[in-house]
Formats: structure tokens, C-alpha cells, sequence
């Protein structure tokens, strides 16, 4: 069964707003905590030094995870 050049545009037009829609997502994610930080600070009693580190290890987990998720997804073809 052939996908006529019509149906194949819609599903690759789907792809890409869901790939964008993700990719907003988690840029949100990443900025969400830093961006309460300062309103959690007196509830939890951080010091600025302990908020930054809090920040700093999420963006480091995020930095030393990047390798093993970025060849996980090189693993599966593309098509």
C-alpha cells in the first residue's frame, strides 16, 4: 500500500509539531526550577550558596546524562 504524497506531508507535519511541542516542553522544564528558587528559598531556609548547588547538580545530571541519551537514540533507525 502506497501513502499518497498528501498523507505523507500530514504525518510529517504531525512529527514535527510534536517534536517542537516536546522540545517546549522541555525547555520549560529546565527553567522552572531556577525560576522558583527564589520564592522556595526561605521555605525550605537555603542559603544562596546551597540554592545555586541545587541548580548546578540538576544542570550537571542533565549534562552527564546528555552522552548516554544522545546514543540511545542513535541506536533506533530513522526509518
Amino acid at each position: 500500500m502506497a501513502i499518497s504524497s498528501a498523507t505523507f506531508a500530514r504525518s510529517a507535519g504531525r512529527l514535527v509539531a510534536v517534536g517542537c511541542a516536546a522540545q517546549v516542553l522541555v525547555q520549560i522544564g529546565a527553567f522552572v526550577r531556577p525560576a522558583l528558587m527564589p520564592g522556595s528559598m526561605p521555605l525550605w531556609k537555603l542559603s544562596y550558596r546551597e540554592a545555586g548547588g541545587i541548580t548546578a547538580r540538576c544542570y550537571g545530571a542533565c549534562m552527564l546524562s546528555a552522552p548516554v541519551r544522545i546514543t540511545l537514540t542513535d541506536c533506533v533507525e530513522g526509518s
